[in-house]
């Protein structure tokens, strides 16, 4: 008896050694397989995967302590002079001597800082990222085992922040150094601040893919045929009948095309269906999302709310490259400017689309767990793809704004200064009333969208 209990407990040692093995290699094979690795993760036990992900986040302060240590020593230049040639030699400082720097005046200096302040961005940026990703993977069941799927996928990405975060972080010190501008002229000075837009590109297209692969299936989803107008469950009613609970025709939510024929994108694709479906999402959402097919292959919606990320940036590098050639009338600008400047600009469009459209997303899904439980959240993650024209609206107002107070001096001034709501400047004022105007306005479609597709036969 001893020994077969000394066999147990050496077996469930194993496993458990094997399990936070597993949960400590699967954030480096999200370098190759990203959605495995959130598969390992998601497999893994919760002491596992929070111990792998602190352990990576220490890796990554560190990682980053030492690119500002690095940083700081091009700071630190002497300069002599030799009285033979008459030439001038640049020393720069060394990381002792930054690290001495930092350290005058205590233990504690701006690397213990930096060390402690990314250990706590880190797990609070997973977590944001988890919540606004919830709709991706919640379909039924508990919220919160849903959390943590999502959790688990973000964490198994940390590798790849790790090393865009080092990459981004050595171009953009180089970019300062006067040893990058001395033998690399053609490169501008703002290419490796571009690179910051890119690097967080490069993470949430991983951290997208991660979360697809987690995502649950449309097995939680009742499957039993439900009156479109009310939910009730049509199982026993035929076709000629009525709805017992509300009186609208059985036929019209039975048949395939009788009350959600589909939306032009699915159908015919091109630029012509992609406008048209646009349009109709963003002027009429509940006739579109009451007509819309859901049991379809998730790919054309992650197609067209693709497009519409593409179409963003490239507007607005354009209004920035227009704007850049009106500042140069006396001649053509120089080629940094012209186009290192609107891409960084147009990646950073595309950041912050994707971060407001995660945000109302999570919200969304918190509301709507709230008031209408999960059967208003079975079909969230599609209406995500299909609300993207709505961020035109954000672009437009805040484009608008941008552009009146670059061309009109006297209004920047004036939107600057001027007090208006609560003793604060006007502009600002109007920024952040109208996004959160904007904000509460897409909440309310979101809720619209969810009562048109929550008893979807098809």
């Amino acid at each position: 008896m001893e020994t077969d209990s000394t066999e147990c407990h050496g077996r469930a040692g194993r496993a458990a050694t094997a399990q936070i093995y597993d949960a400590l290699r699967a954030p480096w094979l999200a370098l190759f397989s990203p959605s495995g690795a959130a598969v390992v993760m998601v497999r893994s036990p919760l002491l596992a995967v929070i111990v792998s992900f602190a352990l990576h986040s220490a890796i990554l302060a560190c990682g980053i302590v030492g690119i500002a240590l690095w940083s700081e020593t091009h700071k630190s230049i002497s300069v002599t002079a030799t009285s033979r040639t008459g030439s001038l030699i640049v020393q720069f400082g060394t990381i002792q001597q930054v690290w001495h720097k930092w350290h005058r005046d205590g233990l504690v200096g701006p690397a213990e800082q930096i060390f402690i302040g990314v250990c706590l961005a880190v797990p609070a940026l997973a977590c944001i990222g988890a919540w606004t990703h919830l709709p991706s993977i919640h379909k039924s069941g508990s919220p919160l085992r849903s959390f943590h799927r999502a959790f688990c996928s973000v964490a198994a990405c940390i590798v790849i922040l790790l090393f865009a975060s080092l990459a981004v972080g050595a171009l953009i010190t180089l970019s300062k150094t006067i040893w990058w501008i001395a033998t690399m002229p053609a490169l501008p000075p703002l290419l490796g601040p571009a690179c910051l837009p890119l690097g967080i590109c490069v993470v949430l297209w991983t951290v997208g893919r991660a979360v697809r692969g987690v995502a649950q299936g449309d097995d939680g989803v009742s499957v039993n045929p439900r009156c479109e107008s009310c939910g009730y469950d049509l199982t026993h009613v035929g076709q000629d009948n009525r709805c017992p609970e509300c009186g609208a025709d059985a036929q019209r939510s039975l048949t395939l095309n009788g009350c959600r024929p589909g939306c032009v994108w699915e159908q015919r694709g091109g630029l012509a269906g992609w406008l048209v479906t646009s349009l109709a999402v963003l002027f009429g959402p509940k006739r579109f999302y009451s007509r819309l097919k859901l049991r379809t292959p998730d790919a054309q919606p992650r197609i067209f709310a693709a497009w519409h990320f593409f179409w963003i940036a490239v507007t607005a590098g354009f209004c920035v490259s227009v704007l850049i050639m009106r500042e140069y009338r006396t001649g053509p600008p120089a080629s940094s400017s012209l186009f290192v400047v609107p891409g960084l600009v147009a990646l950073t469009a595309v950041c912050l689309a994707w971060g407001v459209r995660r945000l109302a997303a999570g919200l969304a899904v918190s509301w709507l767990l709230y008031t209408e439980g999960s059967s208003g959240v079975h079909w969230l993650a599609r209406v995500i793809d299909y609300e993207i024209p709505y961020l035109w609206l954000f672009c437009l107002f805040n484009g608008l704004g941008i552009t009146l107070s670059l061309a009109i001096p006297g209004l920047a001034g004036v939107m600057r200064f001027q007090r208006a709501f609560f003793w604060m400047p006007l502009g600002p004022g109007l920024v952040i009333l109208g996004n959160i105007a904007l904000g509460l306005l897409w909440l309310w479609r979101y809720r619209i969208a969810a009562r048109a597709v929550r008893w979807s036969n098809f």
